[in-house]
């Protein structure tokens, strides 16, 4: 089985000097087959029955954003979440433009808490169509998430 590491200490494994920063820099970065492939389908179909044609998604333990910057094109609005605020700091130095457009929010909060992150107000207002986690999931108890 599975052991995650404990949630309380997981803000601490970038605190390391320019851990958070090597995330950003020389983490791979994910295909673009997914999207053109895999992904485009399901997209598409959620984008013809939203009323207003405007969808929007979540990253899960989004770091500092590999994952954020492939999805970022496809949505209206995308709200990131994890729990180092290191990894959230990171994230908001790759995206300043998004940001301040409203494209993007960065949000603090434990994502392996994701019945209580979907009942939050904003994320709840944001009606997210998508909610994605990429390669963070080897962080969190498979069985529980």
């Amino acid at each position: 089985m599975h052991r995650p590491l404990d949630p309380t200490n997981l803000d601490h494994q970038f605190d390391r000097k320019e851990q958070a920063e090597n995330y950003l820099k020389y983490r791979p970065s994910y295909p673009s087959v997914f999207f053109e492939n895999m992904f485009k389908q399901a997209y598409e179909e959620a984008k013809a029955k939203s009323p207003d044609g405007k969808i929007n998604a979540v990253d899960l333990a989004c770091g500092s954003g590999q994952l954020t910057r492939k999805i970022l094109p496809y949505f209206d609005k995308v709200i990131g979440v994890d729990f180092s605020e290191a990894q959230l700091s990171n994230a908001s130095k790759a995206f300043p433009e998004e940001i301040a457009s409203n494209k993007l929010k960065l949000m603090h909060f434990d994502s392996s808490k994701v019945d209580e992150l979907l009942t939050l107000p904003e994320i709840a207002a944001l009606n997210p169509q998508f909610v994605f986690m990429g390669e963070a999931f080897h962080w969190f108890d498979y069985d529980d998430f």
